[in-house]
């Protein structure tokens, strides 16, 4: 397995990258929910068809694990708290503190 952050942007309510996972490039949508105070996660196909809608980023717990859909990337999705406290990341807090991280397979 080969492991690599995935660059996030501080400070942003809204905010989509490109990544390769595995080979395959995927479009992630990051999007703060004010109500929940987290962060969430959508996933696209480098078509921006939607493959897997508002996952809650929760912290060292592979993000996709309990969806089922051969779409998703094979690696593991997660995020980390940086200071080892497990603390969930604020709004100030993703890209910095909270880093998010890719095991893939290949």
């Amino acid at each position: 397995m080969t492991t690599f952050l995935i660059p996030v942007l501080t400070n942003n309510h809204y905010f989509e990258i490109s990544v390769p996972l595995d080979g395959i490039v995927y479009n992630l949508e990051f999007y703060w929910n004010i109500r929940a105070q987290r962060f969430f996660l959508s996933l696209y196909d480098s078509n921006n068809n939607l493959i897997i809608s508002s996952v809650p980023i929760i912290l060292n717990f592979p993000l996709f694990y309990q969806y089922k859909n051969s779409n998703l990337p094979k690696g593991f999705l997660y995020a980390v708290d940086t200071t080892g406290k497990s603390i969930p990341p604020k709004l100030e807090d993703f890209g910095t503190r909270v880093q998010l991280y890719y095991d893939g397979v290949i």
